[in-house]
């Protein structure tokens, strides 16, 4: 337990890192971040834009998956 709590607070410092570092400030003052902005803008930066871009579809879309499966697992535990 206590390696497992130290390997996710190692990612989600990395996560939050990463976050800053490479978020988009808007002309209106809003701010664009997270992980579908950083995976594109350094992969861009390394030169294979491209596949940062499918890394972060790829993402959005296993997120919106854990957000019907994390539903659904709250309605099987009532």
């Amino acid at each position: 337990m206590l390696i497992a709590g130290l390997i996710g607070m190692s990612s989600k410092f990395t996560e939050c890192t990463l976050g800053v570092k490479y978020r988009e400030v808007g002309p209106d003052g809003t701010v664009y971040g997270g992980p579908m902005y950083y995976l594109s803008r350094r992969l861009a930066e390394e030169g294979m834009g491209g596949l940062g871009k499918v890394l972060a579809v790829f993402f959005a879309i296993m997120c919106v998956g854990g957000s019907f499966g994390g539903g659904n697992m709250y309605d099987d535990l009532v």
